[in-house]
């Protein structure tokens, strides 16, 4: 968690790619239940889990407890893609 300019709390979610059996990859998103209800920054994360790929911005993640995304998932289309953290 993030406190920004003291002004609003940002949840900060770094997000695995994993695949289980035969299945595609995908980025599992866990949200801790206190921070649900703050400003979400999803990263996605490489195979290696050493560098980040991509920066979303959810107004809110207290829409699921666990979600498995991929690359072209319709969510992600629909919010706030960061092409860098500084642009947050």
């Amino acid at each position: 968690m993030l406190l920004i300019d003291n002004t609003f709390m940002v949840s900060i979610l770094f997000c695995r790619l994993e695949r289980k059996g035969g299945a595609p990859k995908y980025w599992r998103v866990d949200p801790f239940p206190a921070e649900r209800d703050y400003i979400g920054l999803v990263c996605t994360l490489n195979e290696r889990h050493d560098k980040v790929l991509d920066y979303y911005v959810f107004p809110k993640t207290d829409m699921w407890k666990s979600y498995r995304s991929r690359r072209n998932d319709p969510i992600l289309r629909s919010i706030v893609r960061l092409d860098h953290l500084s642009d947050f």
